[in-house]
């Protein structure tokens, strides 16, 4: 194990850590309130590149996007009037909406469509280093593509030490479903995946496929 590229969140430094590392152009892993992410900063598209190999992600599929808050949200994407107050209960947590563009983010990450899945973490580690960053987290969940998700820490360790520039250790995580994805770029809105956040939840704002 290589001491060097772990740190624990509850670490002085792991934030400053974490945020030299994405600005160096490299590849993390972090915690998040549902799964452990796969991360890079959006302004690096060969960090981008990294994770599509690390993960073995067909090019053809997006990588979802971290936003520090509602205003970097809209910054990027175009809410829809009618659920701007949905998303904004919902934001932050275990959601995403799938969005149209408004500029700013690569192709490469947005799989060439014009649209992104975007979120806002309510984890605290998450949160404290988003305050620090100007521009969106890619935010993909640490596991191959097809495979399960993975919970156990030293599982993670084992998968990716020598594929990531920095892991930031929260200890092993409860079994997750991942965030609830809803796409608002069709009409009516539709659950692309029921996670965490139930679609009876969801199903409260409106009456969706």
């Amino acid at each position: 194990m290589n001491s060097e590229k772990i740190i624990k969140t509850d670490s002085p430094d792991a934030v400053s850590k974490t945020l030299q590392t994405l600005t160096n152009g490299g590849v993390i892993i972090y915690p998040t309130e549902t799964l452990y992410g796969l991360g890079a900063l959006v302004s690096k598209s060969q960090a981008a590149e990294r994770i599509f190999q690390i993960k073995g992600r067909n090019h053809s599929m997006s990588l979802p996007i971290l936003v520090k808050d509602f205003v970097m949200l809209e910054k990027y994407a175009s809410v829809p009037v009618m659920y701007k107050e949905m998303l904004q209960d919902l934001m932050p947590g275990p959601f995403m909406a799938i969005l149209n563009l408004k500029t700013g983010i690569n192709k490469l990450i947005t799989g060439g469509k014009d649209k992104i899945g975007i979120r806002i973490s309510n984890n605290t580690f998450v949160t404290y280093l988003m305050e620090k960053l100007d521009v969106p987290l890619i935010s993909t969940s640490a596991n191959t593509s097809g495979t399960e998700n993975v919970f156990d820490i030293d599982d993670l360790i084992s998968l990716f030490e020598n594929k990531v520039d920095l892991i930031i250790d929260s200890g092993n995580i409860s079994p997750s479903k991942g965030s609830t994805i809803v796409d608002f770029t069709v009409n009516p809105p539709q659950i692309v995946r029921e996670g965490d956040l139930s679609k009876a939840k969801i199903r409260e704002y409106f009456i969706i496929k």
